[in-house]
């Protein structure tokens, strides 16, 4: 199975290594509504490739992914209570994000530590 249109990766910056183990949460923001679509665990090298449940209610009748907003939430607060000297000041972390080209591949990493966090389009 090739890898979903939506992926994500979290790497720990105080250690220089992925974060295995983070649950996270993909939702459609809709104005004031926010559908759950899928979840899934990062795998050990920090990676979401694929969603434990299909992306199927996103994609348009061509099985492009629906062009707006989402979110996705990295909960955080576990891992970083495990690691780092259990300081966890960030319990989850959302990043919202658009999809404008339904052609593209939308790759969301997180650079974690215990008191910042940063992202970006990835590829």
């Amino acid at each position: 199975m090739g890898r979903d249109v939506i992926t994500c990766h979290i790497l720990d910056t105080v250690v220089g290594k992925p974060a295995g183990g983070v649950k996270c949460t993909l939702v459609k923001l809709s104005g004031v509504k926010a559908d759950t679509i899928s979840t899934a665990t990062t795998d050990q090298d920090g990676r979401v490739t694929n969603w434990d449940s299909p992306l199927d209610s996103i994609k348009t009748s061509d099985g492009k992914v629906a062009p707006g907003t989402y979110r996705i939430k990295f909960d955080t607060g576990m891992y970083l209570s495990q690691n780092n000297n259990g300081q966890a000041f960030f319990p989850y972390v959302e990043v919202v994000f658009n999809i404008e080209n339904p052609d593209s591949h939308y790759h969301i990493p997180l650079l974690l530590s215990n008191y910042s966090y940063s992202t970006y389009r990835g590829s």
